[in-house]
């Protein structure tokens, strides 16, 4: 009789070094006992290197400081079995600073007291962890739109992905990013723009054919042909396309182009990852809208629609060398007012608002300083022109 064949044995090292995070064993003291994760490597450092080293090391002074205070507190000090998790910085072979998040469990067997600690860098996070926690540091939504361009533009054994973010113009600034300067990068920033509508995304794109919010997953016979062009210049067989929408409309457009990683349909975790992203974007969007219609409430005169005193003076500053202003009042406004009533001053005093308008040029500034007070920034052309402007005005 052949003899049975031997299931093949695997190291329990070697599977806990494929870890993408960190499982440290430490002592009360803070010394390394055991690292496990990272391909092997801790932030440049060989994990076996560390082994003997005191965590404090590895910090930054902050950072040490809270974790010499929260469980390095002696030998007889209590080890909590579930203690809350935090964020770090822990310093890098080079010197550099790197957010993680420390999840420590307590343990005390057989005399030996410690804690067991996953580790875990903040940009290993989900795309929408990271995204919320930039929205929460105040960043603006063309920061977040680099910040995703960045995360999903990457290179593994398995693939590579190409990504690159177009913010509509609903929000603080029209913009299509990316990470990646190279040919594809030009052809698709051309096959997104509108030419009739600079810095709008082009109406007849592939998202077009998506619903509000939706995710789709394309093959390269199956879009455009100028989308399909610059995919074929960059060997992409794929593309991922995601709808950020509210109530406003289209506010983003995530495009995903993969390489060599074909698969014939959306797998369930991107779904998670790309639907969970989506939330915080829509949230960062209306974020987004609701700071700028506060601040041009905030600089606007609620009756002509006018900038006020304020918004002029922002938007006027810088000058041009040959730029001039023409202050404007209404002659005998009050009587208008004593004699028909304040709701027909309103009424003048728009169709004024609307009389300087015509007659401004774009780019020109027109405002209401206050009451029947006016100002008109002309930005080109000095007092000939400024000069003219304001006979038009008196006519």
């Amino acid at each position: 009789m052949s003899s049975l064949p031997t299931k093949p044995t695997v190291s329990v090292h070697d599977v806990l070094n494929r870890l993408r995070t960190w499982i440290a064993v430490i002592s009360v003291d803070g010394t390394v006992l055991d690292l496990e994760g990272g391909d092997g490597w801790f932030f440049g450092y060989r994990n076996e290197d560390l082994i003997g080293r005191n965590t404090i090391e590895l910090l930054d002074g902050s950072s040490a400081e809270a974790l010499i205070q929260t469980f390095l507190q002696g030998p007889d000090a209590p080890v909590h079995a579930r203690p809350i998790s935090f964020p770090v910085q822990i310093v890098d072979v080079n010197g550099d600073r790197h957010r993680s998040e420390i999840i420590p469990s307590g343990f005390e067997i057989d005399g030996h007291r410690g804690w067991v600690v996953n580790i875990a860098k903040l940009g290993d996070q989900s795309l929408s962890v990271s995204a919320l926690l930039k929205v929460i540091q105040g960043e603006s939504l063309h920061e977040i739109a680099v910040s995703i361009a960045d995360r999903l533009t990457y290179e593994t054994q398995d693939g590579q992905w190409f990504t690159i973010v177009a913010v509509e113009p609903t929000t603080d600034r029209s913009s299509i990013v990316s990470v990646v300067e190279n040919e594809v990068k030009s052809l698709l920033q051309t096959y997104l723009g509108n030419d009739e509508q600079p810095g709008r995304l082009k109406s007849s794109a592939i998202w077009n054919n998506l619903a509000p919010n939706a995710i789709g997953l394309f093959e390269i016979d199956t879009v455009p042909d100028d989308l399909a062009a610059a995919m074929k210049a960059g060997c992409f067989s794929q593309i991922l396309v995601m709808r950020v929408d509210t109530t406003d409309g289209l506010g983003m457009v995530v495009l995903q182009l993969v390489k060599k990683n074909f698969t014939p349909h959306l797998l369930g975790n991107t779904i998670l990852n790309f639907t969970e992203l989506q939330t915080v974007l829509t949230r960062s969007i209306e974020r987004e809208i609701g700071i700028r219609l506060l601040a041009e409430r905030a600089n606007c005169d609620s009756l002509t629609g006018l900038l006020n005193r304020s918004g002029f003076e922002s938007d006027a500053t810088p000058l041009p060398e040959d730029a001039a202003v023409i202050f404007v009042d209404v002659d005998k406004f009050k009587r208008v007012n004593d004699t028909f009533g304040h709701a027909v001053g309103d009424l003048v005093l728009i169709e004024i608002a609307n009389r300087l308008r015509r007659v401004c040029r774009p780019g020109d500034l027109v405002a209401r300083l206050g009451g029947d007070e006016f100002a008109l920034l002309i930005r080109t052309g000095g007092k000939d022109v400024a000069d003219a402007m304001a006979f038009r005005l008196l006519d």
